[in-house]
């Protein structure tokens, strides 16, 4: 890897630290130990600083970080699970979603209700989405599909969201 010059550095941390609260929230949601939260976000803080110099400025830096940050997740997931640590990986809803962009979505919806309708994926897509204010292209570029598969996925999650709870149609 080639150093970065003192602009890149700049550059980088800038961009990091506008990120870094969105990244703690996607993190908080996923994993209820705050030691394993801290590594995984410095292990993505390492991976990014040392690939930045290969990231394509036209690409979206938020989602580039996120898809590193989705990956140190999954990797300390399955280092766990091989542990005999923790049970099947799961992406369920954190209980105590964080202020922000999450609170309107939370104010509308019962997230402990819709839990079991929808599929760990189909729960990423509509936090990325709704919570998190990710456009279709960018959830997928973080999930690693097209973007028409995601949009699919995307119009068959509020159908089913709204199948079962006709009391929040309009909200979403």
């Amino acid at each position: 890897m080639a150093s970065l010059s003192h602009q890149q550095t700049e550059e980088f941390l800038h961009r990091y630290k506008v990120i870094l609260p969105r990244l703690e929230r996607w993190l908080w949601w996923r994993c209820k130990d705050a030691s394993a939260r801290k590594d995984i976000l410095e292990e993505t803080l390492v991976k990014a600083w040392t690939q930045f110099g290969m990231w394509d400025g036209e690409r979206s830096f938020k989602s580039w970080i996120m898809g590193i940050l989705k990956n140190e997740w999954l990797a300390y997931h399955r280092r766990e699970r091989r542990k005999g640590r923790i049970g099947q990986l799961t992406e369920a809803f954190d209980e105590e979603l964080h202020s922000g962009a999450g609170a309107v979505i939370e104010a509308k919806m019962d997230w402990e209700n819709i839990k079991p309708v929808l599929t760990g994926e189909e729960q990423t897509i509509v936090w990325l989405h709704y919570g998190e204010g990710y456009s279709y292209a960018e959830i997928a570029e973080i999930l690693g599909k097209k973007v028409g598969t995601i949009r699919q996925k995307g119009s068959r999650t509020k159908e089913k969201l709204r199948s079962s709870f006709p009391e929040l149609c309009g909200s979403y």
